[in-house]
């Protein structure tokens, strides 16, 4: 990891409350055009970047992330 957020996880379906994780900087996109469909979503018009998402980001209290967002696991 290096400039990624990172955090503990409080509510989802895919990975365990509690476990520590950190966020790619893709946390949200449209799921539905061509790049999104071919795992791209680096390139969708409506994407989200963690950093600039909502207030400070990858810096707020808390962060919300789609399914498309990528996470890893820390340890």
């Amino acid at each position: 990891m290096s400039w990624e957020a990172a955090g503990d996880a409080v509510d989802t379906s895919q990975i365990a409350v509690g476990d520590h994780v950190g966020v790619g900087a893709i946390a949200g996109s449209c799921m539905r055009c061509e790049f999104c469909l071919a795992g791209q979503p680096q390139f969708c018009a409506r994407k989200h970047d963690t950093a600039l998402r909502g207030h400070r980001g990858g810096f707020a209290h808390s962060e919300r992330s789609s399914p498309c967002a990528r996470w890893s696991p820390i340890s």
